[in-house]
């Protein structure tokens, strides 16, 4: 009956499912399920215990220091002839210069990895 009234709605709905049965048919994830609220609280409590097992900011500095950056060498390979030199900044970024052109690849310039900045992991 209401596709009769409505015939659009019907055939926005016909789609709608054909779709969904694709996404069935070809689902990649077989293992995905849906989870109850008490395994998402479940979940925060057991991140927010292991963020207690993270090392401390001494710890880090002993083990990773941080260098100071070299501008006089970043700049003389920018003046470089036909050489290519590439810098890692950390992480996914990696500044490439050659032929007098500096490429800066994967830069993050926000506080968080996300695409808003209400949510997703602050950078360090």
């Amino acid at each position: 009956m209401s596709s009769l009234f409505f015939p659009k709605r019907a055939a926005k709905k016909a789609i709608a499912e054909r779709i969904a049965a694709r996404v069935r048919e070809r689902d990649s994830w077989p293992t995905w399920r849906y989870n109850k609220p008490r395994e998402f609280f479940k979940f925060i409590s057991e991140w927010q215990r292991s963020k207690r097992n993270l090392p401390s900011k001494e710890e880090l500095d002993a083990e990773f220091p941080v260098k100071p950056v070299d501008w006089e060498l970043l700049s003389s390979n920018h003046r470089g002839k036909s050489t290519c030199a590439v810098t890692w900044l950390g992480h996914a970024t990696c500044l490439v210069q050659m032929d007098g052109f500096s490429i800066l690849t994967d830069p993050v310039f926000s506080n968080r990895c996300a695409p808003t900045q209400l949510a997703g992991p602050a950078r360090y």
